[in-house]
């Protein structure tokens, strides 16, 4: 499935492409530009869907690298993108 731009450059895509309908690919789009994003393919009557995408992995269980013990990811010596990015994967994983 193709990626062909930003929200803002949605009205452009859609003229300049055969749209079907729009995938929002990411739980973390900003609450602003989905309603955009809404508003744009609602005036085409275009249809919006949600993607969730899980990735787990093939490797059998022995051949896995072992997770980070949770002090090694929030120590101070980590980056502040990495704790964050560690943090919302911990979370991800609780839930399922």
């Amino acid at each position: 499935m193709p990626i062909h731009g930003a929200v803002a450059d949605l009205s452009a895509i859609i003229k300049a492409q055969s749209v079907s309908y729009l995938i929002v690919a990411s739980r973390y789009i900003n609450s602003d530009c989905l309603q955009q994003a809404l508003s744009v393919c609602e005036e085409r009557r275009i249809p919006v869907w949600r993607a969730h995408l899980k990735l787990e992995p093939v490797l059998p269980e022995s051949r896995r690298a072992k997770p980070l013990a949770p002090t090694t990811i929030s120590d101070d010596t980590t980056p502040a993108w990495q704790r964050t990015a560690a943090e919302r994967y911990s979370k991800e994983r609780r839930a399922g």
